[in-house]
């Protein structure tokens, strides 16, 4: 396809971008321009560019000169109409040409700020390295896509604003060695050591021999695909009577209606790109009928579930299973967060160095060689040591990134290498949302996306955008190697002064009514005051060249002073006033200990970030779980997560015999008290009436309470009159409580809100789950306070809008405990008489599985009694 560059648009004819710039920006969009089909398309995309970048530019508050340029020729209204326009030319198709008119508009709107704001530099200098930064994980990101043009032209530019930058001047030595890997084989690495003075003659090698023997089999090309043609797939054949999975399971099979509506349901959004929210109870098989579709017609698809259990799940047991019968082979990739994989680098600093603490730990020569030569790397997979695990792995912050000199064998960019080669890759949620709001994203966005466990998605999101402050990340800045070598002693002291002294004060300052969280209004000046020295810190250290004699260590260096950049920048965001539609709040692990503080500033919804970044961008998005529907359908989960009010929806029941198999009591005597009520009286009938319904059960009971001071007192309260073994949250880890819950066969396990969903106990060892109250979020938690604002501000209802809706589907999740398989069967007891009386009741109980009801207790008796 032609290259040439079309005239200037009209908008841009008087424009502030001279024509060098203009033809630079062209050569960003050369990749566009072969997968847009017409010039005029091309052009189309270059105002889109120009008028996002102008638009953005303009709502992020830059001074008048900034935008003068750009506004001046293209009024804010005419750049709102084009991006609209673009969204929808994006849903009819080439969303990857939207993502890159958004690259592209933050390269020109940043490209703008810099070269042609000398003052606005001059007075923000850390713009000026925003700008920089962005410019060298563009340029880094293009070379691992071997665009060795693009990297040249954005070296081009930032070498220019910045001739003496050395990650960038790294880069073209790189790009270099790249070209030159083309003509000759690599050679290998010559053995030298280097040393590093400053740090009592550590040794700072080359990476051991043996990482030079490993291959790489995920670096292969990606092999042809083509999909199977829609009316080619009989998806009844596939999950039906006689089909290759009913000849896979055998015996365990049973034809499943729902799992083969939601199969065809899933076809057909694929089909027709649209979206789909699906509602498919416990045993419904759901799994199988979103992976079928993708997996038999040919389609990639990316699944996120909403966490590492959820994910091995799919990964250990359902994925194989489909990769026997599938009609052809299929590649599969698992992505966890960077904290479940070996750095390789550390493996090799341990390998050189180790320690008799790490021998003790298990770590050996042998095990090296094992893990060195693992195919994941994976922590879990290969039974780590508790022990060993925070020696091998690292936060973001200290990843050198394409300047580790094992970056070509990371185990974590190896993992995100197959998430782009791979037909069914599975993620979590937060690393969707994370990629989602990501400048360079960690994988490539297929057309079919599928949220398992959808309506944790939201939570996940809100928590994957919200900045955090704790003391104990602070002190690691202070405690740092390159803190100690490199910054004034005057000045590292005052940092200390200020981390003591912030969180003392947020300590002794706490609300006497605050228990877990409360939040923190207002400007924060001692936050501000630390953030201006710690500004002064990142200004001295960025001063610093190369201090070491080894350029590894160069380059862990720069990736510090980038951190503490970043770090500044983030604590005087949360310094400032709490911007509309975020909330700031301290969170408190352990009463009277300041370290044990979080201090985090979140968005009160993401249904808009959901919706631009997700929903409008990928062509299919399908949204599942045993809960998604309250009283209103789906309108209570789509506001959440920002879906489209044209998704098809669908709800699956359970095959599970609820009705015969399964009793609901509600006490009838048994009402929360007000502020104002006998909560010692209440209390002491709530324990008796879990101690009699315990008794008829003979133990086998799970007892979900909604606080945790509820669940000590019922604990102890009960515990001293009955002769079940007893168990308590926290008395041991999760996983550890439930084999021994299990293993007892007769147990009672006391627990709160994070029991009430991810356990999986199926069999007579559980037969009871006890629910103590209905469990509304509390109106004083500055989350939920902050969305009650919200809401009623947009004229809205807290209650029938926000609270009632979660307490359902937080119920539907506790209750779900229960049924677990086809021959389960026991009691749901609900301790909660405002399901009777309330005139939300009736509608509660009717979004719970189609039980038997009753309110007599002795109906409890008489069902244990005959089972």
């Amino acid at each position: 396809m032609s290259q040439t560059i079309p005239d200037p648009p009209e908008e841009i004819e008087e424009s502030s971008l001279a024509g060098s710039d203009y033809e630079r920006a062209l050569v960003l969009l050369a990749d566009l321009r072969e997968r847009s089909g017409t010039p005029d398309e091309s052009l189309q995309l270059w105002r889109l560019a120009v008028a996002a970048a102008a638009s953005a530019m303009a709502r992020r508050g830059e001074r008048a000169e900034t935008v003068s340029g750009m506004v001046a020729t293209l009024s804010l209204a005419r750049a709102d109409q084009l991006i609209q326009t673009s969204r929808d030319l994006f849903k009819q198709a080439n969303s990857r040409a939207w993502r890159g008119v958004i690259l592209l508009a933050e390269a020109l709107a940043l490209r703008a700020r810099v070269l042609r704001l000398p003052i606005a530099i001059a007075e923000a200098p850390t713009r000026r390295e925003q700008a920089i930064g962005f410019a060298l994980s563009q340029a880094q990101r293009a070379l691992k896509r071997r665009q060795y043009q693009r990297v040249l032209n954005i070296l081009r530019d930032l070498l220019t604003l910045a001739p003496d930058n050395l990650e960038a001047q790294a880069l073209l030595d790189t790009l270099a060695q790249a070209a030159e890997a083309q003509a000759q084989p690599p050679r290998r690495r010559e053995p030298a050591l280097t040393l590093r003075e400053e740090d009592d003659g550590a040794l700072i090698t080359p990476p051991l021999a043996i990482w030079d023997e490993i291959a790489l089999p995920d670096a292969e090309p990606e092999a042809e695909r083509t999909p199977t043609p829609w009316h080619e797939v009989d998806l009844r054949q596939v999950l039906g009577p006689g089909g290759p999975v009913a000849r896979y399971l055998g015996d365990r099979y049973y034809f499943r209606p729902g799992q083969l509506q939601m199969a065809e349901t899933v076809m057909q959004a694929m089909r027709s790109a649209g979206h789909a929210l699906i509602e498919a109870g416990t045993g419904s098989g759901k799994s199988f009928a979103y992976l079928v579709p993708a997996i038999w017609s040919g389609q990639k698809v990316l699944v996120a579930t909403a966490n590492k259990l959820l994910q091995d799940q799919l990964w250990l047991k359902d994925i194989p299973a489909l990769q026997q019968v599938a009609p052809r082979p299929f590649k599969a990739a698992l992505l966890k967060g960077r904290s479940n994989y070996i750095c390789n680098r550390k493996l090799d600093q341990m390998a050189k160095r180790p320690t008799a603490e790490h021998q003790n730990a298990g770590f050996s020569a042998a095990r090296f060689i094992e893990w060195a030569q693992s195919d994941s790397g994976e922590m879990d997979a290969l039974n780590l040591s508790e022990r060993l695990r925070p020696h091998l792995t690292i936060e973001n912050h200290e990843c050198l990134g394409n300047r580790c000199p094992l970056i070509r064998l990371c185990f974590y960019e190896r993992a995100k290498r197959r998430v782009d080669q791979a037909d069914v890759a599975v993620v979590n949620h937060s690393l969707l949302a994370l990629d989602l709001n990501s400048e360079a994203p960690f994988f490539t966005m297929p057309d079919v996306v599928v949220v398992d466990e959808a309506h944790e998605l939201a939570s996940y999101t809100a928590t994957a955008l919200q900045l955090t402050l704790t003391y104990g990340k602070m002190q690691g800045i202070i405690n740092s190697n390159h803190v100690n070598y490199y910054l004034a002693g005057a000045l590292r002291g005052q940092l200390q002064s200020d981390n003591n002294t912030l969180f003392a004060d947020l300590t002794e300052n706490a609300p006497r009514e605050a228990f877990g969280r409360w939040e923190l209004t207002g400007a924060q000046p001692e936050m501000a005051r630390m953030a201006l020295h710690l500004q002064e810190a990142a200004k001295a250290m960025q001063a610093i060249k190369a201090p070491y004699g080894s350029e590894e260590m160069n380059a862990e260096f720069r990736r510090f002073v980038e951190h503490l950049a970043l770090s500044q920048f983030e604590l005087q965001m949360m310094a400032a006033e709490v911007p509309a539609g975020r909330v700031r709040f301290v969170e408190r692990m352990n009463a009277g200990d300041p370290r044990s503080l979080f201090v985090i500033q979140r968005p009160l919804e993401v249904s808009d970030f959901l919706a631009e970044h997700l929903f409008d961008k990928v062509k299919t998005v399908i949204c599942t779980s045993a809960t998604l529907r309250t009283s209103d359908g789906y309108e209570f989960f789509r506001r959440q997560v920002g879906a489209p009010t044209d998704c098809v929806t669908l709800d699956v029941p359970s095959p599970f015999d609820y009705f015969n198999n399964v009793l609901i009591y509600t006490a009838p005597h048994l009402t929360p008290p007000d502020r104002n009520g006998d909560e010692e009286t209440y209390q002491l009938e709530l324990a008796r009436e879990v101690y009699r319904l315990i008794t008829y059960s003979g133990g086998r009971a799970l007892i979900l309470c909604t606080s945790l001071a509820r669940m000590r007192y019922l604990y102890d309260t009960v515990s001293p009159h009955v002769k079940f073994p007893l168990l308590r949250q926290g008395d041991a880890p999760r996983a550890e409580l439930i084999r021994q819950f299990q293993a007892a066969g007769n147990a009672v396990l006391f627990a709160t809100r994070s029991f009430w969903q991810g356990i999986d106990i199926p069999g007579e060892a559980l037969s009871l789950v006890v629910i103590d109250r209905l469990p509304f979020p509390v109106p004083s938690d500055p989350v939920v306070a902050g969305r009650d604002r919200l809401l009623r501000a947009s004229g809205g209802e807290p209650f029938s809008q926000l609270m009632l809706p979660e307490a359902t589907l937080a119920l539907k999740q506790g209750v779900g405990r229960l049924m677990r398989s086809e021959s389960d069967r026991g009691v749901i007891a609900l301790l909660d008489s405002r399901l009777l009386h309330k005139f939300y009741g009736r509608s509660v109980l009717a979004a719970l599985p189609p039980g038997r009801v009753t309110s007599d207790r002795l109906d409890v008796k008489r069902f244990f009694d005959a089972g």
